[in-house]
């Protein structure tokens, strides 16, 4: 395997879905207090209605220690692990970029012994106050974007865009599997990989960022057309993963 130091290789992680076989907010909810699942069909967005279910499982009893035990044992397909391994011992730069939440994140690398390969978690900030009750916040705090392709609360793509201005790595590897990783998607350069999650890949059933990829032609915030043109391979599972890493780090 080549060393990919010499050219810095950036691999970059969506994590809900991607990273992780599962969506982390959705997860432990389910997990602790289920009958608290109806309240993600609120219409509010997503970052304030979780900040408003963490509150309610600390109302219900929820320590910070039990929270942040059942966040780190989410399901993740084991060769995704491994392929975070090899990226690590490749010497490639690695990041996680993602619409969760930084608690969460920590919590899970932590357990599984995996901070050390990050050089940053990119993500909605979350604290603990004094009394061990959890506040997540949006990304873009008080802040408006003007990307048509994003949510409200985090533009994938200008975080990446300002990724690359500040690492200038020679090449790019972005794992994703949803319709907002199809900003930083159309940021990624011809020399690049797009990684996409596509069926069959249980017990996930909906794809947005394939369904983006190849649906209907779509505006972005630089203004123009957006379109990917990195080269995009699909993905089923942690193997498929670890072996299109493997082969893109050589």
């Amino acid at each position: 395997m080549a060393d990919p130091k010499q050219e810095s290789v950036l691999l970059v992680w969506d994590y809900d879905w991607s990273l992780i076989n599962t969506n982390s907010d959705t997860h432990v909810v389910e997990a602790l207090h289920p009958e608290l699942m109806d309240r993600f069909s609120s219409p509010m967005g997503w970052t304030q209605l979780m900040d408003l279910q963490v509150k309610e499982l600390f109302a219900r009893g929820v320590s910070r220690a039990r929270l942040e035990a059942t966040v780190a044992e989410v399901p993740v397909f084991p060769g995704s692990l491994d392929a975070i391994r090899a990226a690590h011992e490749a010497k490639a730069s690695q990041v996680i970029l993602s619409d969760a939440n930084t608690v969460f994140i920590e919590a899970f690398l932590q357990k599984e012994g995996l901070r050390h390969c990050f050089s940053d978690v990119i993500s909605n900030p979350a604290s603990f106050d004094e009394e061990g009750r959890l506040h997540i916040k949006p990304f873009h705090d008080g802040e408006a974007h003007d990307c048509p392709l994003c949510p409200s609360n985090l533009c994938k793509g200008s975080v990446l865009q300002h990724l690359l201005g500040a690492t200038s790595p020679a090449r790019v590897a972005y794992v994703g599997d949803g319709g907002g990783d199809f900003c930083p998607a159309c940021e990624l350069r011809p020399q690049d990989l797009l990684l996409c999650r596509a069926p069959p890949s249980d017990p996930l059933k909906r794809f947005g960022l394939l369904r983006r990829l190849e649906g209907p032609a779509q505006a972005t915030r630089h203004g123009g057309i957006a379109q990917v043109v990195a080269k995009v391979v699909k993905w089923h599972s942690g193997d498929d993963l670890l072996a299109a890493i493997r082969g893109f780090l050589r």
